[in-house]
């Protein structure tokens, strides 16, 4: 996993911006919180090219699975999708409604992901 550390307004903001291969576990993703922890780091920003493709099929869990390891950290994490077509049907649906929370978001830039991170 590739990453490195944002500092913006005293918070520390994890941004990966590739893992090869692309995380496909939830216990892949354990990586994620390691990195945070590390940092002591409660922001993380996840380009998408980090993500395998069975993330944004929600019939897989792996999103599920991965969101809910954010939320028992208590980390804020943002996903970047600069290319949009992989977020599609139900996805879509899943992203747009996380969107109006305040623990999750996807951002077409990592410049709006650290604005909004940063934020609160």
């Amino acid at each position: 996993m590739n990453y490195q550390l944002v500092e913006k307004n005293s918070q520390t903001i994890i941004v990966v911006t590739s893992a090869e291969p692309p995380i496909a576990t939830g216990k892949e993703a354990n990586c994620f919180i390691e990195a945070c922890m590390e940092h002591n780091a409660l922001r993380l920003i996840v380009y998408a090219e980090a993500l395998s493709e069975d993330f944004f099929n929600l019939r897989t869990g792996l999103a599920g699975e991965i969101l809910q390891k954010f939320v028992n950290f208590s980390l804020r994490a943002a996903i970047v999708a600069v290319d949009g077509s992989l977020i599609q049907g139900r996805m879509k649906e899943l992203l747009a409604e996380s969107n109006r929370g305040n623990t999750f978001r996807v951002f077409a830039s990592q410049a709006e992901a650290e604005i909004w991170l940063a934020g609160s």
